[in-house]
């Protein structure tokens, strides 16, 4: 039977030389990441792609937050406020790909290394979509009717 002494620092070296393989192991990852990235980097497929991708974020969030709603607006009771909420989900939806498709067509024609000068990432333009959403979130609540506590069920 060993002694506690040559068990501890067994176990010491086991936990030390483990941390340190980790460490390295990370190290190593970053250096080859870096190292592709300066390949992939010197690319211009690579850029171009990557602003694309950056150009038609606001448009992908958007359009996914519509899809939910509309989903949602299926099975609300009021046709009325059903018809409202389509209107105006709608519109805001064709609007966010009207002003995706100009920024396609913008940036194609003339990449700029800026957002702002990009109709997608306008403040406002943003800012609306946000409040039209959250307009058409509160609509839908105040009409739908109060659900039941769990005590009276």
């Amino acid at each position: 039977m060993e002694d506690k002494l040559s068990r501890f620092i067994k176990l010491f070296g086991l936990l030390l030389m483990s941390f340190l393989l980790v460490i390295a192991f990370l190290v190593l990852i970053m250096l080859g990441l870096r190292l592709f990235f300066d390949q992939v980097g010197n690319m211009p497929w690579m850029t171009w792609s990557y602003r694309m991708l950056i150009l038609s974020l606001p448009t992908a969030v958007m359009t996914t937050a519509y899809v939910i709603f509309i989903r949602r607006t299926g099975d609300h009771p009021s046709s009325f406020v059903r018809w409202i909420s389509y209107f105006l989900i709608g519109a805001a939806a064709l609007w966010m790909l009207i002003s995706f498709a100009m920024d396609v067509v913008a940036f194609v024609r003339e990449p700029v290394n800026t957002i702002t000068s990009f109709l997608s990432y306008n403040k406002y333009l943003l800012a609306g979509h946000v409040s039209l959403l959250f307009f058409t979130g509160v609509l839908q609540a105040l009409t739908t009717e109060k659900e039941k506590d769990w005590m009276d069920r």
